[in-house]
């Protein structure tokens, strides 16, 4: 197998994946829409968007970058991208869990299930 077809495969698989997780995704929303009522099906739906903007809060997809600059960064240098990174994270997450706090009671505040 040569390199040019080993790439096609492996992009070929990275979209596989990536399709297959967004297939089950949406049919996981139809089994919930299916079993729970409209109410709770909604509060999944803020629920998991406020998770979404979370994570995309706290990481800002920095890993990707910094991964990628690793690998091609001499390793002697390392130890100081990896410093750096940690001291990142360690500021946002102080910032950014705290306002999550904030921000998850009210997801699902005032939501009851009718006859309660």
């Amino acid at each position: 197998m040569t390199n040019r077809e080993r790439e096609v495969l492996e992009r070929l698989l990275n979209l596989v994946l990536r399709g297959t997780t967004l297939v089950s995704k949406f049919a996981l929303l139809f089994v919930l829409a299916k079993f729970l009522e409209p109410l709770e099906v909604g509060l999944y739906g803020l629920f998991s968007a406020t998770i979404f903007y979370c994570l995309m809060a706290l990481g800002f997809d920095f890993y990707t970058y910094s991964t990628r600059e690793l690998i091609v960064t001499d390793k002697k240098k390392w130890a100081a991208m990896l410093r750096d990174q940690g001291i990142f994270y360690t500021i946002t997450y102080t910032i950014l869990i705290p306002a999550s706090f904030l921000v998850f009671p009210f997801v699902g505040a005032g939501a009851s299930r009718p006859g309660t």
